[in-house]
C-alpha cells in the first residue's frame, strides 16, 4: 500500500469516525420516531455547539438557540422536512 492510500484511507476512517460523533449527537435530539420533524429541545449548554452542528448536518437547517436555564440551552430548528433538503 502506499503512502498516499494510506493517508486516503485514514481520512474515510476520521470521517466516519465524525459521523458517528454526529449521529449520536443528533439522537439526543431528534425525534426517535421522525427524524425529519421539527426540532425543539434541551440541550446541555456544554454539548450545544457539536448538537448545533449535528442539527445543521442530518437537516440541513439552522438551530436557534431560544433559551437558557441552569445550564441547559433550548435549541429549536426547521427540521429536515421543512427545510431546503426536504419535500
Amino acid at each position: 500500500m502506499t503512502e498516499r492510500t494510506t493517508t486516503y484511507i485514514d481520512k474515510i476512517r476520521e470521517q466516519a469516525k465524525r459521523q458517528d460523533v454526529l449521529q449520536a449527537a443528533f439522537n439526543t435530539v431528534a425525534d426517535p420516531t421522525d427524524w425529519r420533524a421539527p426540532i425543539d429541545a434541551w440541550v446541555e449548554a456544554d454539548k450545544y455547539e457539536l448538537v448545533a452542528e449535528a442539527v445543521q448536518y442530518f437537516t440541513a437547517t439552522e438551530p436557534r438557540l431560544i433559551a437558557l436555564q441552569n445550564g441547559w440551552k433550548r435549541m429549536v430548528a426547521t427540521g429536515y422536512r421543512n427545510g431546503p433538503a426536504g419535500p
